[in-house]
């Protein structure tokens, strides 16, 4: 009888085991899958250490992760869109190979970025983000809302009225609950504004900074968030500032932008 509940006692900490949660380190993020690749993951695999209690809970704190992390199958990959503001992941997973899996989470991460990037001006590619229980990117990373949306301003300022047509770009989504800093570019792709968002009490609504052509336009002011597209995870709102030396900008962003 001792035997029959050592035997239980061994299986539950080799299921626990299963899902333990590792992290590594890499020089240069892998986007291209080849014979290199493979066995560089296949090492990495081998030999990670387990991550610590923070990076565990916060990687755990995902349902997209605890599914991920399952213990049913036993190869699994996934990749994320890089840059960070993409906000998108997949993975694949097979009793087959770990080459199988990278090779489907691959292909199916770059169809999830192929029509966005083609309709948002965007630029995501995908990199392997995680090998078997093994994860390669910081905890902060992949949460929250999508950083990439369309934006449209009209600025007038000194009898003048000028517009901004382009792409909003936030530098870390959903890192800092309190603020998000982002970027604007153009149609062209070229950076022409700098800002800061700060989250209001319910998330809904707050203030806003702006900086556009070299500090030539600036000023502060609210935004408020209208609604939530769930499909592309993006906000449209609007937001009203004023400018520094008298003068007004009007934005919109989210799809209703586009």
């Amino acid at each position: 009888m001792k035997n029959f509940y050592l035997l239980i006692i061994l299986f539950t900490l080799a299921s626990c085991n299963t899902s333990e949660v590792k992290r590594a380190y890499i020089q240069s993020d892998i986007y291209n899958l080849n014979s290199s690749s493979f066995a560089k993951l296949e090492s990495l695999s081998r030999s990670a250490e387990a991550g610590d209690s923070n990076f565990t809970s916060k990687i755990k704190s995902s349902k997209y992760i605890r599914n991920y992390l399952g213990n049913k199958y036993k190869f699994k990959s996934m990749f994320g869109a890089y840059p960070l503001a993409c906000s998108y992941r997949y993975y694949a997973r097979n009793n087959t190979s770990l080459s199988s899996s990278l090779k489907r989470a691959k292909a199916g991460c770059e169809n999830g970025m192929r029509n966005f990037n083609a309709n948002f001006n965007a630029d995501c590619k995908c990199r392997v983000v995680a090998v078997n229980n093994t994860f390669l990117y910081d905890e902060g990373a992949y949460l929250g809302s999508r950083g990439i949306m369309p934006f449209n301003a009209q600025i007038n300022q000194n009898g003048k009225i000028s517009r901004i047509k382009g792409t909003y770009v936030a530098d870390n989504p959903g890192q800092n609950k309190k603020m998000d800093t982002f970027k604007i570019k153009n149609d062209a792709d070229v950076q022409v504004c700098t800002g800061t968002f700060y989250v209001g009490r319910n998330k809904s609504k707050g203030q806003i900074y702006l900086s556009c052509f070299n500090d030539k336009v600036v000023g502060n002011g609210t935004y408020v968030n209208s609604n939530y597209d769930s499909k592309l995870r993006m906000f449209n709102g609007t937001a009203e500032i004023q400018l520094d030396g008298g003068g007004l900008l009007r934005a919109i962003y989210g799809p209703e932008a586009k």
